[in-house]
Parts: structure tokens; sequence; C-alpha cells
């Protein structure tokens, strides 16, 4: 979804200038919706910050994961770099 004109991005005004309306409008979404995820607009740079924060993190295990990998098997590997990404993500692994 693109922004008219007149309703300069995020990108343009920077977030400090950036007010709920601003933002809402460039993600497509209600003020409602909006504030079901994030009480304050300052809670937007706490999310961003703990997804970064899980990212490296995930991506230094998955980069030490892959070195260890060499001498497995490609069943394996999968199976392991699979397991990582469903803790990682919080997800449940499925019951065989």
């Amino acid at each position: 979804m693109t922004s008219p004109p007149a309703a300069p991005t995020n990108e343009e005004k920077g977030f400090l200038p950036s007010t709920v309306a601003d933002i809402v409008h460039r993600a497509g979404v209600s003020h409602g919706t909006f504030y079901n995820y994030f009480p304050a607009r300052e809670d937007i740079l706490r999310a961003v910050a703990t997804e970064a924060r899980i990212m490296r993190g995930w991506q230094a295990e998955m980069a030490d994961s892959i070195r260890g990998l060499v001498d497995r098997s490609f069943e394996e590997a999968v199976d392991h770099i699979v397991k990582i990404v469903i803790r990682v993500l919080g997800l449940r692994e499925p019951s065989h």
C-alpha cells in the first residue's frame, strides 16, 4: 500500500515527528489494531529492539550450528536446523 503524496512516510519524517495516525495510515491498519499490539507509540521501538535481538541470537546460533553440520547427513542437518527454528520461533515440535 502506498501513501498519497500528502501523507509523508515515516522514512521521510523520521520516527519522532510521526504520529500514530501517520503510522497506521502507512501500515494500512486501524487505530484499534495498532493499540491492540502497541499500547503506546514508543512500544514499537521496544518491539523492534526485541525482534532485532532475537534475530541476532538466531543468526549466531544458526551460523554455529551450520559449522557443526559438516560431518552429518543431509537429513540430520535439516532436522537439526528445523529444531532450532522451531525453538527460536517458540513453536511446538510436531509429534511423530
